[in-house]
Formats: C-alpha cells, sequence, structure tokens
C-alpha cells in the first residue's frame, strides 16, 4: 500500500498541464499557441492590465470622496452665505473686544511683575 501511494505521487508529479507542440502538428484542442516569449509578454501586458484596473478604483473610490467634499462645502458656504451681515460685525466685535481684553490682560499681568 505504501508503495502504491510512492507511485502515485510520482504520476502526479509528472502530468504536465501544458503538452508541447511542434510547428505543423494538429492541435487536440480550440485555442492558441504562443512561443515562452509571447507567452511572457502577453503576462506582462496582464499583470500591468491588473494594476491599472487596481488604480482605476481608486481613482474612482477617491473621486466619490472628492464628490462628497464638494457637497459639503457647498452646503457650508450656503449656510455661511445665510448669515445676515450684522451677525458678520457682531462676531467681528466679539474678536476685536477679545482681543483687546487679552492685551490688556497681558499688560496688566506683566507690570505687576516688574513691582
Amino acid at each position: 500500500m505504501k508503495y502504491l501511494a510512492i507511485l502515485g505521487l510520482l504520476f502526479s508529479f509528472t502530468t504536465y498541464g501544458v503538452t508541447p507542440i511542434s510547428k505543423g502538428q494538429v492541435s487536440p484542442v480550440d485555442g492558441y499557441v504562443f512561443s515562452s516569449d509571447e507567452e511572457k509578454s502577453l503576462r506582462k501586458i496582464n499583470e500591468q492590465n491588473i494594476i491599472l484596473s487596481d488604480l482605476q478604483v481608486k481613482m474612482e473610490e477617491r473621486s466619490v470622496i472628492q464628490g462628497q467634499r464638494i457637497e459639503e462645502y457647498s452646503k457650508y458656504f450656503k449656510q455661511q452665505s445665510e448669515i445676515g451681515p450684522w451677525t458678520k460685525v457682531g462676531y467681528f466685535a466679539a474678536g476685536a473686544g477679545a482681543t483687546v481684553a487679552l492685551i490688556y490682560l497681558g499688560t496688566a499681568i506683566v507690570k505687576s511683575a516688574g513691582k
């Protein structure tokens, strides 16, 4: 039984998926017959096509993300345009007042530290 298993393994390694065909010989199957150099070039082209298709998928994903960003930015700018002009003046005045208060507080701390 052990010898039968070893013999089976030997025959399984000697079966090939490729049968060499000489020039002018009739092929047992339909299809194309390529030389090894042509096959290498076709494999290289196929690998490049796979890489390009992967890049195309990534670019499509990025374009979807860009579209979502554009939609969000357009919503934000629309909201900003709906704010009245007096509200913007109020925000500016609050920012200017906070800046003046911080400057006054800073100078007061520096003066009290110098005494």
